[in-house]
């Protein structure tokens, strides 16, 4: 029993609001950190699919005998992978090719244009 006044038993109804609206904010909090988290997954993915249809088409480039004509110095449009691109080969001197290969895709995650690019010089082997 209370001295002075009524026994108090639970919780007042502004002390419940208060721990709802407290619960609340917390819940959106972790509601928005899962939701960046998915999104940043989903670009990470996006974009290691990316790299690697430039990497296989790379890897095809150079595969290719130096005097390939599709070595020859200009630019190419190619799709790997489902992945739009272009391969820019510059002929540096008569025996070292740099090659350029660039990756376009329209990215869900972010909502934005993206691209990657890799390159790599051939030389021609001497025999």
């Amino acid at each position: 029993m209370s001295i002075g006044g009524r026994g108090r038993r639970g919780f007042t109804l502004f002390e419940t609001v208060i721990a709802v609206a407290i619960l609340v904010l917390g819940l959106g909090a972790v509601a928005a950190t899962f939701r960046l988290a998915l999104r940043s997954g989903a670009a990470a993915r996006e974009e290691m699919a990316a790299l690697n249809a430039g990497r296989i088409e790379l890897e095809d480039l150079t595969s290719r005998p130096f005097d390939d004509p599709s070595l020859d110095g200009r630019s190419y449009a190619f799709t790997a992978a489902g992945y739009q691109g272009r391969y820019t080969v510059t002929v540096v001197n008569a025996s070292i090719k740099d090659v350029k290969v660039t990756v376009n895709w329209y990215s869900m995650a972010g909502r934005a244009s993206r691209e990657v690019t890799l390159t790599t010089t051939m030389a021609s082997t001497l025999h």
